[in-house]
């Protein structure tokens, strides 16, 4: 999700001037200047925080780099896997990447808007085009948009894509799977040779179409537990999260199991359950309105986990809302009311 709210909140988020908003940064209405905390109920706490690890500071300046040149956490993964195959500083040619092609991260954007209208004949043949051109890791933006949207009508452009190489190929098989259109199936089952971290998401697209979902899901968690190859393990955690945030409740179970007996997992786990609580928020606070107390609080600390390391601002407001609306809907000194409560303070909105 991109990111549409205010740009002084994303400097005060990273307690410095990005200059996301021009010469209103140079001057004394500069909100840096005024409100030198982090946004939010608890941004003034902050500062009392324990002194950030490494990991915390390096994450801080990637977070940065996104949002100098508004980006999401995929198209920075895509783009950063793309200049790690080129000769040279994998830094350097990944900034020098950003600035090459800041224009073409405005594509994304529009056609997540246009998707919305996905009714319009004119927008969808301008969506398939937008599928068919450009660099791999803009294209992917579209593909996984339509997949999003449920684009049944572009499911014979997206066909030959899975037969490509690379990361189009993963993202091309996940939105068939999300599309959710059976005529599908076919050329998926002929996928028989595929790249190691590409079989847990056709794995994943197979069990979205309905075929042996229960088996899928078991192969799934097996792989993320015992594959030794980092890359098809994370493979396999984040198709979980896919199937988690469309419903499938043995998804959730496999990956609360992997979150108790495989450590390195965790923080691929947090971002996999948090990406299905921003997607389905009224969901997901219903569902740990539903769930055992010792899973609720480790699937909170999870979550409060995962937001960090996804910065996705806007779709946490949005989580927030919902979070809000059920607080209020609920009756006074009731369960649910008492949850959302907790869940509010513990996620430090």
């Amino acid at each position: 999700m991109r990111y549409t709210g205010s740009s002084c909140r994303q400097c005060r988020r990273e307690g410095t001037k990005l200059f996301l908003k021009g010469t209103k940064c140079f001057t004394e209405k500069c909100p840096v200047e005024r409100r030198p905390y982090a946004p939010g109920q608890h941004g003034q706490s902050t500062a009392r925080r324990r002194k950030a690890s490494e990991y915390a500071k390096q994450l801080r300046e990637k977070q940065k780099i996104k949002r100098i040149y508004g980006v999401s956490e995929k198209q920075f993964r895509n783009t950063f896997e793309h200049v790690s195959t080129l000769p040279g500083i994998t830094g350097h040619n990944l900034l020098a990447a950003l600035e090459s092609e800041q224009a073409e991260f405005v594509r994304p954007a529009l056609i997540r808007a246009l998707a919305a209208h996905g009714e319009n004949e004119g927008v969808r043949r301008a969506l398939l085009i937008e599928a068919g051109r450009g660099l791999d890791f803009f294209r992917s933006a579209v593909i996984e948009t339509l997949g999003d949207h449920r684009a049944a009508y572009a499911v014979r452009t997206i066909i030959p894509i899975i037969e490509l190489d690379g990361p189009l190929q993963d993202d091309a098989v996940l939105a068939l799977g999300r599309i959710g259109d059976r005529a599908a199936l076919p050329a998926l089952a002929l996928l028989t040779k595929v790249p190691p971290e590409t079989e847990p998401s056709l794995q994943a697209a197979q069990c979205l179409l309905g075929d042996r979902c229960e088996e899928r899901i078991a192969w799934l968690a097996q792989t993320a537990r015992t594959d030794p190859r980092a890359a098809v393990s994370r493979a396999a955690v984040s198709t979980l999260g896919v199937m988690a945030t469309e419903g499938h409740s043995a998804a959730i179970d496999a990956l609360f199991d992997l979150e108790r007996t495989v450590d390195r997992l965790r923080g691929d786990i947090a971002i996999a359950l948090s990406t299905m609580a921003l997607r389905r928020p009224q969901e997901t606070i219903a569902w740990l309105g539903k769930t055992a107390a010792e899973r609720r609080d480790r699937a909170v600390t999870l979550l409060h986990e995962g937001f960090e390391s996804l910065e996705e601002d806007f779709a946490e407001e949005q989580f927030y809302a919902a979070a809000r609306a059920t607080y209020w809907a609920a009756p006074e000194r009731s369960d649910q009311r008492t949850l959302t409560a907790s869940l509010i303070d513990r996620l430090e909105f």
